[in-house]
This record gives C-alpha cells, sequence and structure tokens, in this order.
C-alpha cells in the first residue's frame, strides 16, 4: 500500500499560498504575464498547491465579488512591483 503524505507548509516562492489559492478561485481570465509567471513559480515549489487534494477543494469554492477584487488586488501588488523594479 502506497501513503500519500500531503505537505502543508506554507510556501512564499513566487506568491504567498493565500495570493496563489485566491487567483485560482477567482479564476480570472486577463492575468498579466508577469503574475502568471509568479503563480508558476509558486506552484512549481508548493506541494500543497500541485495536489489534487487542492485543485478539488477549490472547484466548489464559490467566487464571490469579493474574492474576486482580492485577486484585482494581488494582480495590481505584483503588476506594480514589476513597474517599479524596472523588468
Amino acid at each position: 500500500m502506497h501513503k500519500v503524505v500531503l505537505d502543508l507548509t506554507l510556501c512564499n516562492e513566487g506568491m504567498s499560498c493565500e495570493e496563489y489559492t485566491i487567483l485560482i478561485i477567482a479564476g480570472l481570465q486577463d492575468i498579466p504575464v508577469v503574475v502568471r509567471n509568479r503563480m508558476d513559480q509558486h506552484v512549481r515549489a508548493c506541494s500543497y498547491h500541485q495536489s489534487r487534494t487542492f485543485h478539488q477543494s477549490a472547484v466548489g469554492t464559490p467566487v464571490t465579488e469579493a474574492i474576486k477584487q482580492s485577486a484585482r488586488d494581488i494582480i495590481r501588488k505584483y503588476s506594480e512591483k514589476e513597474e517599479t523594479s524596472g523588468n
């Protein structure tokens, strides 16, 4: 028998676990490349966000206006960081 161990350690690679979760749940289509790159960086480093458990739980989460607004705020945050860093 195989055991699957889910690592729930918080990861801040690229962005925080909370930010990544909000962006995935919001399901926005117009996420800038700079933010997508951070999301990709995060998911590569975060075993929880790679897990089936996360994806199954995210699917059933209702998308509220508050989640959409939080997602837009996260996008703005990382887009502005990119602009001010000169990259």
